[in-house]
């Protein structure tokens, strides 16, 4: 059922779309709304009200994803970097650099382990408690092409790491990210569901059945 609509760009001079929504709860159990913007900006909303509260500056183009842990919000945008702000004091805290192409999603792989993706199929892992790069460069390439495999979405699930790639879904080793498995579609439509189907609850369970499947 509708509710009410709620204005994701009010200090925004041309309007903007939302392009990613994380709900955190602040200490004072007060709800808010951290709204990715085309703009690149990040705007705080109270969720009630919907009065914007902060537009925080986080990239200079789109932001694609956003992950909230441990009271961090993580963003990844399409000018390849990874910021990280502190929800608290509502600064910048981090930046991350080491992508090549547009960063399309993040993942928490484990309490100390964060992930980003880019179109050009590179993963780098980050370390939560130093921010810095925790792998050597992989780039997710085709076993029958060798072309690098754009990365849409990408989930951890049972110890392995479940890839959107547009056209399958890429199975790699949750440590060493080797590539396990490949899953393709039916084509046509079908093929950005399989990319998207990783990041949503469908995917969970498209991830359970195919895990058990190969067991």
């Amino acid at each position: 059922m509708f509710s009410r609509r709620i204005d994701g760009s009010p200090r925004e001079v041309l309007k903007q779309t939302v392009e990613c929504i994380v709900q955190r709860e602040d200490g004072k159990k007060k709800e808010e709304l951290w709204c990715g913007m085309g703009s690149g900006t990040v705007q705080v909303l109270e969720a009630q009200s919907g009065r914007c509260e902060v537009q925080i500056a986080a990239h200079k183009q789109t932001v694609t994803c956003m992950l909230l842990h441990n009271d961090l919000l993580w963003t990844g945008s399409f000018d390849r970097i990874v910021r990280i702000i502190d929800c608290r004091t509502r600064k910048i805290v981090g930046t991350l650099k080491g992508h090549k192409d547009a960063i399309t999603c993040l993942s928490k792989l484990d309490d100390n382990r964060i992930g980003s993706a880019s179109l050009d199929g590179e993963i780098i892992l980050w370390s939560v408690s130093s921010r810095k790069r925790i792998n050597q460069e992989y780039v997710l390439h085709s076993p029958v092409s060798g072309r690098a495999l754009p990365i849409y979405s990408f989930k951890l699930i049972g110890g392995r790491l479940w890839c959107g790639t547009g056209n399958s879904i890429a199975i790699l080793h949750g440590e060493t990210l080797a590539l396990l498995h490949r899953l393709p579609s039916g084509g046509g439509g079908a093929s950005r569901s399989a990319s998207r189907a990783v990041s949503t609850s469908a995917g969970d369970l498209l991830a359970q059945q195919g895990q058990q499947q190969q067991q």
